[in-house]
């Protein structure tokens, strides 16, 4: 029974936190901070965070029936623990608020020892409690949310390593292409949910788009835009040349977009799902690595 517990804490999703948590610290460092173990420490919050947000959405998905019109792979249709009755609905809940209350009091003590932490940590608290429920309801919401809430975790831990607050805008630099990847990838993964999503009145992308190819494009857009930020970044030296590996995933992108825009089935599809986690996954331990 425990064996299943920890299995729906430790989603391998937690690596797209967990890797732009390392990020801003691996920054911070590299521009001179030396107060790294409270970035660890913040990069523990993360985690907890996204592990309250992981279980919030699996019982709010479940609770209001969404659960049982999705088709369940290995990215998208919700918790097959919680859907085949392996662990208790309650219990979910219990270990979502749980994550959430310890988060929570590593973001007060990092607060206290600097104030501009605070709008980063009511950012994040504002999308753990609201983003399931509400904020995917709102049309066009959801991964633009998605992608500040990770962009704020760049530059919070960055913070919290000791980052100078005026090298923010050096910072942002790699905290806005690690979020928009985030962005992305719930982009790529709400697709074979969209019509239950639209049932159940959610309102993002792949809902809102009444064609796939249009979906594709935006996923395009955005990783390319992605791509712009890094090349401004490499420009004005506030990204290191290596920076500029990021474009080896443009392949693969690509690959992910005529998957997309062909949709036919959510089986079908886990293939671009995984790829598209690959280069999601890549384009941010590639900027980790450039400031090594």
């Amino acid at each position: 029974m425990l064996k299943y517990y920890l299995t729906e804490l430790f989603e391998p999703t937690l690596l797209f936190g967990l890797l732009p948590a390392i990020l801003g610290i691996i920054v911070a460092w590299h521009l001179g901070a030396t107060a790294l173990i409270y970035g660890v420490l913040a990069a523990v919050g993360v985690v907890l965070a996204q592990m309250a947000v992981n279980l919030i959405d699996d019982y709010v998905d479940f609770k209001s029936g969404l659960d049982k019109d999705t088709e369940h792979t290995k990215f998208s249709g919700g918790s097959s623990l919680v859907t085949k009755g392996m662990i208790k609905l309650d219990n979910v809940l219990k270990l979502g608020l749980l994550c959430l209350a310890a988060a929570s009091l590593i973001g007060v003590y990092l607060i206290v020892k600097d104030l501009l932490l605070l709008p980063f940590f009511l950012i994040g608290i504002f999308s753990v409690v609201f983003y399931t429920k509400y904020l995917l309801k709102v049309p066009f919401a959801g991964e633009p949310v998605a992608a500040l809430s990770f962009v704020c975790i760049v530059l919070g831990t960055f913070i919290a390593s000791g980052g100078q607050h005026l090298l923010l805008g050096i910072a942002a630099f790699a905290a806005v292409p690690a979020g928009l990847q985030v962005g992305i990838a719930v982009l790529v993964n709400e697709v074979p949910d969209r019509k239950a999503d639209a049932k159940h009145g959610r309102r993002h992308s792949a809902v809102m788009f009444k064609s796939m190819r249009t979906e594709a494009l935006y996923y395009l857009a955005l990783n390319i835009i992605t791509y712009a930020v890094v090349s401004v970044g490499v420009v004005l030296r506030a990204l290191p040349l290596q920076s500029l590996l990021v474009f080896l995933t443009a392949p693969i992108v690509w690959a992910v977009g005529c998957s997309m825009a062909n949709y036919k089935s959510a089986k079908g599809y886990v293939p671009a799902m995984a790829n598209a986690a690959m280069a999601e996954l890549g384009m941010i331990l590639i900027l980790i690595l450039s400031f090594v």
